[in-house]
């Protein structure tokens, strides 16, 4: 089934997400080809992560973002696929037992089981710094500056100041009762930067001027923020009937405050997120379709 049987958005939508979706995949496909020699264990596992299945949606957002400065899909496919590197790195890392310790991602056995703990950390360890490569050497990006504006943006929504900190702050947060504050800026760092910087990536390749980059970084923030607390209903879900620890649940906003007051804020931040790019018209319309996405998926 695809995406547009299962919703009720534009077909123009859905059409967008799956072909990007599916350009994506085809440029991960390529970039790590499939080896016979030492390294073959290794390029399997981050192959393994990388196709599994995700909607690729880091990527659309990038792609929706820089096609209002009317930037082909086929023109960054592979800076798409650098993105989806590091979301899947941080998947591999977040499911490890020193992490979230998930063994199930995307209805499959999560790396660390499917191949073994040092392999997952060195997957994802590969997948983020191969991203990096793919972005400095793109023969696609002639302008330096702009190759190194996106090497920035990437890193830091990966680096102490993104993921890899909100992370930490979530490992931090099962010791003790966090503020809703401080569970939104662990949904911030931890999911939305990500995103943000997918969004802000789309302007730098599109040349935008400061505002435009900074109304691309609003609506990814936001968005991103209402995406996790989303996430969270799902699994408060599926952890009802489930046998999972409460020990290791992830903390979020639904198990401290409970799903009616989790949704309302969603809805807060999709409505500040599609305010933050009316600044580009007609030109955001898949963007306003993208937040209404984040907030009514149903998956």
């Amino acid at each position: 089934m695809s995406y547009k049987d299962k919703h009720n958005d534009s077909k123009l939508f859905f059409d967008e997400l799956e072909n990007v979706s599916l350009e994506t995949i085809n440029a991960l496909d390529k970039l790590l080809p499939v080896m016979e020699n030492s390294s073959e264990r290794l390029i399997d596992a981050m192959r393994y992560t990388s196709l599994n299945g995700g909607k690729c949606f880091r990527p659309f957002l990038f792609f929706l973002s820089a096609n209002i400065f009317s930037i082909p899909l086929l023109k960054v496919t592979n800076i798409c696929a650098a993105i989806e590197m590091v979301h899947c790195y941080s998947l591999i890392h977040d499911d490890l037992p020193a992490m979230d310790d998930d063994n199930i991602r995307r209805g499959k056995p999560s790396s660390h089981i499917a191949y073994d703990e040092a392999t997952a950390i060195l997957a994802g360890d590969a997948l983020l710094t191969y991203a990096f490569n793919i972005i400095a050497t793109s023969a696609d990006i002639s302008n330096i500056e702009q190759r190194i504006a996106l090497i920035i943006s990437l890193s830091d929504a990966a680096g102490p100041y993104g993921m890899v900190g909100g992370q930490m702050l979530d490992l931090l947060s099962k010791q003790a009762t966090p503020t809703k504050g401080e569970i939104l800026r662990i949904k911030e760092l931890k999911t939305s930067k990500l995103i943000s910087s997918s969004c802000e990536m789309g302007g730098i390749i599109g040349n935008a001027n400061d505002n435009e980059l900074s109304a691309l970084k609003s609506f990814g923030r936001d968005i991103g923020i209402a995406y996790q607390i989303i996430d969270d209903l799902f699994d408060t879900d599926v952890n009802e009937v489930s046998n999972k620890s409460e020990s290791i649940l992830p903390v979020s906003l639904v198990s401290n405050y409970g799903a009616e007051e989790a949704r309302s804020i969603a809805e807060d931040l999709v409505r500040s997120a599609t305010r933050s790019i009316e600044v580009f018209g007609n030109k955001a319309t898949l963007l306003h379709e993208a937040a209404q996405f984040v907030l009514n998926r149903k998956n």
